[in-house]
């Protein structure tokens, strides 16, 4: 969202004055601001880069709520995020001018405003109504949806359906006018979805979405990458190909359909198709959808020869960690100690078939499902190496001897940034490999169900 967040209420903004005029050309450009209520605690400021955040500075505001980050000439233009300690959080637009704000306090409700900083303003009045409009969308729906088309009032909500529509497209229309090159302007741009009418069969509205999303989207504009406006297209844009009561095999095929037409869209620009391409690996990754994965390291890439040596090294970055884990490729190696102290070597270790487990003993769903795994394990009579990223040994073993796991655990205690961790490109808890008799790859089930069809 692009105000601070508090369980009641949304923080508002109100303006300071900045003249940018009036400072000497060769004066530091600053955000700065003063937010009631808030002095003395530390406020972050992070550079968004799609769905990261990359941290910048932080300082702890004064005793009236001021605050100033003085931004170097090098800084990067684009979509930032203030947060607090208690993760409530602003998101501004920084574009090498100065940027002013106040704050009356976190329980207040008035209009935010800027000083200094048209792009500010500009995209603040796109966003808060846009935000209000689509409220009022998602109320209305369901009455269009339901109520008698013959009635009156099944007019009356489909007019104002449209209305609220095209408010925020007028809006956002004057904004690209009044202001054609400014961020604000660019991000609003590709920002907008298509106008749907709501009469129109729930499948045709959703085909004419499909069609049009990415309309108002430059992939030659690498500005979009510094704010989570392309990344929040995407998951709306993958979504919309989602169908109630697929199969998680239909439903990572139907996902595939969505995201051959993004990478087409995104190679366009190298660096554009670089950050959806690694966006794509690790979201998927983390949602466990091993046929995706799979299907994004396959996907025809650039022309190397003409490629800049940087993007090559990060696209390959992205890509190898996956590219090693598909299905029918040998599993990397494992070499570690488990606890009891005795070396493990998984190339030396040839049983029938294995399952490699990464989870952790603060994961609710891996706790989840270690008494089925046991079941399937004991019933199929198959190896379990137990990786678990985390160091909390003692309960580790009180998890051990009560679900009775006489499997293979590792813990290297490196967490996260363990190399097993790493080689497998896991990016969530619980993820599972199944290994045959030479240690090569053969599936990567989603969960206890799909491992059971597997064996």
């Amino acid at each position: 969202m692009y105000s601070f967040h508090t369980s009641k209420a949304v923080l508002v903004l109100i303006a300071l004055v900045c003249q940018l005029a009036s400072m000497p050309a060769t004066a530091q450009t600053d955000i700065s601001g003063t937010i009631g209520n808030y002095s003395g605690r530390m406020l972050t400021l992070a550079l968004i880069k799609g769905d990261t955040q990359l941290a910048v500075d932080s300082t702890v505001t004064r005793s009236d709520g001021g605050f100033s980050f003085s931004m170097s000439k090098q800084a990067k233009a684009g979509m930032y995020v203030l947060s607090t300690d208690e993760k409530q959080s602003i998101r501004l637009i920084f574009n090498h001018q100065p940027v002013s704000l106040f704050s009356a306090g976190f329980d207040e409700e008035e209009d935010v405003r800027f000083g200094g900083s048209d792009e500010n303003t500009a995209w603040y009045d796109y966003f808060m109504l846009k935000s209000n409009n689509r409220y009022l969308l998602d109320l209305i729906r369901p009455l269009i949806q339901q109520y008698p088309v013959e009635l009156n009032f099944y007019q009356q909500s489909l007019d104002e359906y449209t209305r609220l529509q095209t408010d925020i497209h007028t809006t956002a229309g004057d904004i690209i006018a009044h202001h054609p090159n400014s961020l604000a302007a660019r991000f609003i741009k590709a920002d907008l979805n298509p106008i749907i009418d709501p009469a129109k069969p729930f499948d045709e509205q959703r085909s004419i979405l499909i069609r049009d999303f990415f309309a108002g989207v430059d992939f030659q504009d690498t500005m979009l990458i510094y704010s989570d406006i392309l990344t929040r297209k995407v998951i709306d844009f993958l979504a919309m190909h989602q169908r109630q009561g697929m199969s998680l095999n239909e439903a990572q095929l139907s996902f595939m359909q969505g995201i051959d037409q993004v990478l087409g869209l995104a190679s366009q620009n190298e660096k554009m198709y670089a950050f959806v391409l690694d966006y794509l690996l690790r979201g998927f990754s983390g949602m466990g959808f091993g046929m995706v994965t799979d299907f994004l390291t396959t996907l025809p890439q650039l022309d190397r020869s003409c490629m800049e040596p940087e993007l090559y090294q990060q696209l390959e970055a992205s890509v190898a960690p996956f590219r090693k884990v598909k299905n029918g490729s040998p599993a990397p190696e494992i070499e570690s100690v488990d606890l009891s102290g005795i070396p493990f070597v998984l190339s030396k270790q040839q049983p029938a078939k294995s399952i490699v487990l990464f989870w952790s003993v603060s994961c609710p769903h891996c706790l989840n499902i270690l008494p089925g795994l046991k079941q399937l394990a004991d019933e199929f009579q198959i190896r379990v190496i137990s990786v678990v990223i985390g160091s909390e040994k003692n309960a580790l073993n009180a998890l051990i001897t009560e679900n009775n796991l006489n499997w293979i655990h590792l813990m290297d205690g490196k967490g996260w940034d363990s190399e097993v961790v790493q080689d497998y490109a896991v990016f969530a808890t619980p993820t599972l490999f199944l290994l045959d008799s030479n240690n090569i790859i053969v599936g990567k089930p989603f969960d206890l169900e799909e491992l059971r069809e597997m064996l």
